[in-house]
């Protein structure tokens, strides 16, 4: 019976807690479900502390496209922790849309790796008549980030910039920008439209840092990791295993007690609702409470 209780008590604990991540978590666009995403697909995330500190450690990066609507240019820009460098950028061989173009007319396919940059132009600008063959199992560019030695433990991310970049001024002082994502795709080979793309990037674990909070090791605090947290709670009400990785046990035990319970989940959505209305709350603050 006592466990009966147990039981009952810890599932209305993560309902609770479920109804209060849900309302503190915005909710997911599903505008553009259809439209194309661009996604990092790295070959490492993790690199330990004994890798870091014999040397420079190359994370190697294939940039595939999802839901592609029958795209016609592609400008991106990728950010990079300071200190990393960003190098080797180029498309694959063969990437997906084999060299751009049937026509060479109006194409443009560069990777600035100085500018991390990659600007693709598929020669469709303007009605061109072209087919385009895409093939979603190859990769559309690559790229190596290189985390240098002795670089701290940490999660660090690596990201598409899609917020402008200010260039400089004109003549009357005033800031001019540049564009650092933009996507169209060609409608009815007559007409460019913009597309309004999805973004994915990933983070190079560096170490075995605790980052409090963070259990799904994206490099935020929010809902979504408070709800993990709770699962794993249930999990272990039931007698089960907590369901989550080392380095995640150690992220959600928020207050350092040596155990998973409904306490960290809270104290996970203190935090990400301090961060919400901008009161800047650091983990010492929610912990004193």
């Amino acid at each position: 019976m006592r466990t009966k209780n147990i039981l009952r008590q810890g599932l209305s604990l993560l309902t609770a807690f479920g109804l209060m991540a849900a309302q503190l978590i915005q909710p997911a666009s599903t505008a553009y479900a259809a439209d194309v995403a661009y996604v990092m697909e790295p070959d490492k995330t993790a690199i330990t502390a004994e890798e870091i500190a014999q040397g420079d450690v190359t994370v190697h990066v294939t940039l595939r496209i999802e839901n592609n609507p029958g795209l016609a240019s592609i400008l991106l820009t990728f950010g990079v922790p300071d200190g990393f460098t960003f190098a080797n950028g180029a498309y694959s061989d063969p990437y997906c849309f084999g060299n751009g173009s049937v026509s060479s007319a109006g194409a443009t396919t560069t990777f600035n790796s100085g500018a991390k940059k990659l600007l693709w132009n598929s020669g469709q600008n303007g009605g061109v008549e072209n087919d385009l063959v895409y093939d979603a199992s190859l990769p559309f560019a690559e790229f190596d980030v290189i985390v240098p030695q002795g670089t701290p433990e940490g999660i660090y991310p690596v990201s598409f910039v899609t917020e402008p970049i200010l260039a400089g001024t004109d003549a009357n002082g005033n800031p001019l920008y540049t564009s650092t994502a933009a996507t169209y795709r060609i409608e009815n080979k007559t007409s460019i439209v913009e597309v309004t793309p999805t973004y994915r990037g990933f983070t190079i674990t560096v170490g075995d840092p605790v980052v409090r909070g963070d259990v799904n090791m994206d490099g935020i605090v929010d809902g979504v990791d408070a709800q993990q947290i709770l699962k794993a709670y249930s999990n272990a009400l039931v007698g089960a295993e907590y369901g989550l990785t080392e380095q995640q046990i150690r992220n959600a035990d928020v207050d350092a007690s040596g155990v998973i319970n409904s306490l960290d989940g809270v104290f996970v959505l203190r935090f990400y609702a301090a961060q919400l209305v901008g009161q800047g709350t650091t983990w010492e603050d929610i912990l004193a409470k």
